[in-house]
């Protein structure tokens, strides 16, 4: 199985009129507003051959971050690149529906970039281990 999730988070605690300008660094940044775009690939196995039960797998994640810097009155941009081996557990019927699930998995790795623990909010791509924990993961299949 080939999954593509994504997520996206922004804050805007700041000024509406402290706007920074579209370069990598912009100085003189009075603004908190942080943004935080995380998307993945995963490939999933399943230990049987249905798309059910315990699989183990693998993913690969481009984030991108844009915030400000500690100690700096300066906004930086970095993207970079991670990669991490998975393993999950499916289970189908939920509230007796043969289409919805329910799961849990683990994803443990690294980003590849050296660029990491540089903005002042603390977001989670901004470290250089990768971890992705869900417990309680529910969807549909189609």
């Amino acid at each position: 199985e080939i999954a593509v999730p994504f997520f996206y988070y922004t804050s805007d605690e700041g000024d509406d009129d402290a706007k920074p300008d579209s370069s990598y660094v912009s100085p003189s940044v009075t603004d908190d507003e942080f943004t935080q775009l995380n998307i993945d690939v995963h490939y999933r196995h399943y230990h049987d051959r249905n798309i059910g039960g315990l699989y183990y797998g693998a993913l690969a994640r481009y984030t991108y971050l844009d915030g400000k810097l500690k100690d700096e009155h300066m906004r930086a941009k970095v993207r970079k690149v991670g990669f991490a081996a998975e393993l999950g557990y499916r289970s189908f019927g939920l509230f007796g529906y043969k289409q919805l699930y329910w799961g849990a998995s683990v994803a443990l790795g690294a980003y590849t970039s050296d660029k990491h623990d540089q903005f002042e909010e603390p977001m989670l791509g901004d470290s250089i281990t990768l971890v992705d924990v869900e417990f309680f993961k529910f969807g549909v299949t189609f």
